[in-house]
């Protein structure tokens, strides 16, 4: 990737405006080298470890876990409705395996009878 590139990258991205322009700065000052990537990346993770840093609220967990418990109940509930889904299919599969072998006994004696008749006659 070239400098421009790069500069068009950054201008899209939506890391926020301050850091925006300390890479734009960056790059517009200098040369793209290995050291100027590296200083970039180093900016971006180190925004990135902000944002993360901050500690959450106890209100904050109290939402997490709500979220987090009404997330384990619908997919308790989709577990379970895929679990009937499942027998039900299962149980088609296995109507259906008996008709086919009931048409097959069928054809099987049809063809016993046929070499009968063929044999009688």
């Amino acid at each position: 990737m070239n400098k421009q590139e790069l500069i068009e990258k950054i201008n899209i991205s939506q890391i926020a405006s301050e850091l925006k322009d300390k890479i734009l700065n960056l790059l517009e000052q200098n040369e793209l080298t290995f050291d100027i990537k590296e200083q970039i990346k180093t900016l971006i993770q180190e925004n990135i470890d902000a944002d993360t840093s901050i500690p959450y609220t106890p209100e904050d967990y109290q939402k997490i876990n709500a979220i987090t418990n009404q997330t384990s109940e619908q997919l308790t509930t989709i577990e379970e409705e895929l679990s009937k889904d499942m027998a039900f299919t299962e149980n088609e599969l296995n109507d259906l395996e008996s008709i086919i072998n009931d048409l097959n006994k069928n054809l099987d004696q049809t063809k016993i009878d046929s070499i009968r008749a063929d044999i009688n006659s």
